[in-house]
């Protein structure tokens, strides 16, 4: 139930026991039933914005330090290269003792920390001159960010592990591996989407990682075993979606979008 409709409800209460529909007592119940309720709400259009405004502001730092690093030295740029990655750690660390469970926290620093893990490994490289190999990087980064994946138990970092495998693998076929190490490396996020998914607050969450999977596995099907089962496209295919419309039907469960 939305806020506004909770707070309609709670005058209507009101109006009911000053009528004798209610007595004080039923009154009293039905107020403390949907506090509980509004305190339950997920402040999605919080947690939206503060996750865009992360997101601007730690691109914003990466243009600005893009901008002035050929007039820093050495070991200032080894320094700004994991002050970023450091912050983020201490912040969870600082959250984790104080009980800061709220997605309005985890979420924005979830999509921070993994920002500040690419930037710092692409700093890194470029002060030291390390060899420029774009999938040892790509597939480097989507691992580095397992941890913070299970850290914040975030959307943005699994939506964002999903991705970089599917771009790793994806470079790894054009250079002519075979790039099957993709389903082992997907499976290790699967115990998080399911605890995730046993909480009693984060359907949505939940759904969206679902769907982050779903979409990365299936482009990783035609990509992973175009050279290992080629012209069975249609069966594997066919199986993969079965399989996930089973999933669908055995978790639906009253839920809605997936």
């Amino acid at each position: 139930m939305a806020a506004r409709e909770i707070r309609w409800l709670t005058q209507e209460i009101e109006t009911w026991r000053n009528e004798g529909v209610v007595d004080a007592a039923t009154a009293e119940r039905l107020r403390a039933r949907y506090a509980g309720a509004a305190a339950a709400e997920r402040p999605w259009g919080l947690i939206v914005f503060g996750s865009l405004g992360t997101l601007l502001v730690g691109l914003g730092i990466i243009a600005l330090l893009a901008a002035n690093w050929g007039d820093l030295g050495r070991t200032t740029r080894a320094v700004i290269a994991f002050v970023p990655l450091g912050a983020c750690a201490a912040q969870y660390l600082a959250g984790y003792r104080r009980g800061w469970q709220s997605r309005a926290f985890l979420e924005p620093l979830g999509i921070f920390w993994g920002l500040a893990i690419g930037a710092g490994m692409a700093l890194t490289a470029q002060t030291y001159h390390l060899a420029d190999d774009p999938e040892q990087f790509t597939l480097v980064w989507t691992l580095l960010l397992l941890p913070v994946c299970y850290a914040t138990r975030a959307l943005a970092p699994v939506a964002g592990y999903f991705a970089g495998l599917l771009t790793w693998v994806s470079m790894s076929q054009l250079a002519g591996g075979v790039g099957l190490w993709y389903w082992p490396l997907a499976v290790m996020v699967v115990p998080l989407i399911y605890s995730v998914s046993r909480e009693p607050d984060a359907g949505v969450r939940s759904t969206w990682m679902l769907w982050a999977a779903a979409l990365s596995g299936t482009a990783a099907l035609g990509v992973t075993l175009e050279k290992s089962l080629p012209g069975l496209w249609m069966i594997v295919y066919t199986g993969a979606f079965s399989a996930l419309l089973l999933g669908g039907e055995l978790r639906r469960s009253g839920e809605r979008g997936w």
